[in-house]
C-alpha cells in the first residue's frame, strides 16, 4: 500500500501545481478583459459563461460587437449546438459594446494573447478534469478518504489531500505520532520573548501542517462541533488559548478524530466531539 499513497501524494502535488496555474491564467483572461472589455461584467458576473467566450472568441473586440444583431449572433449560436444561451444576454453584451471604453488600439496583438490565454485555460480545464477522474479511481477502493469524509466540512479534495500526506494511518499506534508527522509536537522554547513556553516544533511536513491549517480554518466556518470547542478552548475561565493556539489545538483535535475514525472503524460522531467542554484542559491537550 505504500505505492499507493505515494502516488496520490504525488498526484495531489500535480493538482496543485494545476491549480495554481489555472488561477494565474484567469486572472491573466480578466486583465485582458479589463482592458479591452471591461463592460462585460455590467452582463455577467464572470467572463467565463458561454455566451460571452463564443461572441469574444469569434468577434472578439467592442468595435465589431457593437455591429452585431442580438437574433443573428442567437441563431448563429444555436447552430453550433451550444445550450444554455438567452437571447437577453446576447442583447445586453451587444448594447455594452456600444459605449466600451476598452482600449481600440494594438488589437491584433490583443487578439493573439487572448488566443494564447483561452488555449491555456482550456488545456487546464481539460487536465483537471483528467486528473479528478483519476483520482476518483485511486481512490475508488480507500476507505480512509470516506470516513474522513464523515467529518462535517471536509470534502473529496481536503480528504484526499490529508490521506495523501498522513499515508497507512492505520499503522500509527498514537495520534501523537500524526502530530508528530505534522510537526505539532509541543517542545519547550528556549530564545527570545518565549523562552520556557512550550511551542509547536514545526519539525514535520510543512504541506500536512499548512493544510490541517486550512482545514480548520474552513470548518470554522461550516463544522458547528469545531466552531463550540473554539470558542470554549478561547474563552473557558481556565488557561484561555489565544486564537492562534485554539487552532493548533483544533489541528491536532482533527488528527486524534482521524486517527479513531480509521484505526477503531467507527463512525464520525459530533457527540464526542465536544467532550473537551465537559472536562478541564491543560495547556494545548485535546481530547
Amino acid at each position: 500500500m505504500d505505492g499507493f499513497y505515494e502516488e496520490l501524494r504525488e498526484t495531489t502535488k500535480i493538482k496543485k501545481i494545476l491549480t495554481g496555474d489555472m488561477v494565474r491564467t484567469k486572472n491573466q483572461i480578466t486583465n485582458w478583459f479589463d482592458r479591452y472589455f471591461p463592460e462585460y461584467a455590467k452582463v455577467f458576473k464572470k467572463w467565463d459563461k458561454k455566451t460571452l467566450l463564443w461572441i469574444i472568441k469569434k468577434y472578439r473586440f467592442p468595435i465589431l460587437i457593437a455591429k452585431l444583431d442580438p437574433e443573428e449572433v442567437y441563431i448563429e449560436i444555436k447552430k453550433d449546438n451550444a445550450k444554455g444561451i438567452g437571447r437577453k444576454k446576447i442583447k445586453e453584451i451587444i448594447e455594452a459594446a456600444k459605449t466600451s471604453i476598452g482600449i481600440t488600439e494594438g488589437l491584433k496583438s490583443a487578439s493573439i494573447e487572448f488566443d494564447y490565454l483561452i488555449s491555456k485555460y482550456e488545456k487546464f480545464t481539460d487536465d483537471l478534469i483528467n486528473l479528478d477522474i483519476y483520482i476518483q479511481e485511486l481512490i475508488q477502493d480507500c476507505d480512509e478518504t470516506s470516513r474522513v469524509m464523515e467529518i462535517n466540512g471536509l470534502g473529496l479534495n481536503t480528504a484526499v489531500g490529508l490521506i495523501s500526506e498522513l499515508g497507512a494511518i492505520s499503522q500509527y499506534k498514537s495520534p501523537k505520532q500524526l502530530s508528530k508527522m505534522a510537526g505539532l509536537s509541543l517542545v519547550e522554547d528556549s530564545s527570545g520573548k518565549k523562552k520556557g513556553k512550550r511551542v509547536i516544533s514545526k519539525r514535520g511536513r510543512s504541506n500536512l501542517r499548512k493544510l490541517l491549517y486550512q482545514c480548520i480554518v474552513s470548518m470554522l466556518s461550516h463544522n458547528e462541533e469545531f466552531q463550540e470547542l473554539y470558542a470554549y478552548y478561547t474563552k473557558r475561565n481556565m488557561n484561555p488559548l489565544t486564537g492562534k493556539e485554539a487552532i493548533v489545538a483544533l489541528m491536532n483535535k482533527l488528527l486524534r478524530i482521524i486517527h479513531t475514525l480509521i484505526t477503531k472503524k467507527v463512525k464520525y460522531d459530533p457527540k464526542k466531539m465536544l467532550n473537551d467542554i465537559r472536562r478541564q484542559e491543560g495547556y494545548f491537550v485535546v481530547a
